[in-house]
């Protein structure tokens, strides 16, 4: 939020965060929930908090995001970024999604990255149960998922 408007002429302009992260400690799992808004310029706040809570469990960490009323690129690459690190630290992460962010997961196909809590305490498996096998031995259910790497976007004005 800005402040702007005649009662403030001649005041700087102060910005207010438009998210905020609250952590609650478990005796195995950490829990964030996030309220408001991810975007580029809050991102990185969220990252470090994020990964901080990850890094101080022992078995992973559950976020709630169901308080998320926006969430762009930059937001879903925090998730993305923490899924990975969860994995390679061999932790858990779980999200509890809003109706926003459950669409932008779908629009993104990147659902199947993340195990999903239904809320009704059920956290089924990121990948699925086993279905069918195809000639290449996965199942339906199973997708070719390979690790994500640690990538940088490049566009195309860049060099």
């Amino acid at each position: 939020m800005t402040c702007t408007g005649p009662e403030n002429a001649g005041a700087h302009e102060v910005s207010h965060p438009t998210v905020t992260v609250d952590i609650e400690p478990g005796p195995q799992r950490m829990t964030a929930r996030i309220h408001g808004e991810i975007d580029m310029d809050e991102a990185p706040g969220v990252r470090a908090e994020l990964i901080a809570a990850l890094e101080a469990s022992v078995t992973g960490l559950d976020v709630d995001l169901s308080a998320l009323i926006f969430c762009d690129s930059a937001g879903l690459q925090v998730l993305l970024d923490l899924h990975h690190r969860a994995r390679r630290s061999g932790k858990t992460l779980v999200l509890k999604t809003s109706s926003q962010l459950s669409r932008l997961l779908d629009l993104t196909q990147t659902r199947h990255l993340f195990t999903i809590d239904d809320g009704n305490g059920r956290r089924p498996s990121p990948h699925g149960h086993p279905g069918p096998a195809d000639h290449a031995g996965r199942t339906a259910a199973q997708p070719d998922i390979r690790p994500l790497d640690d990538a940088v976007i490049a566009y195309n004005d860049e060099p």
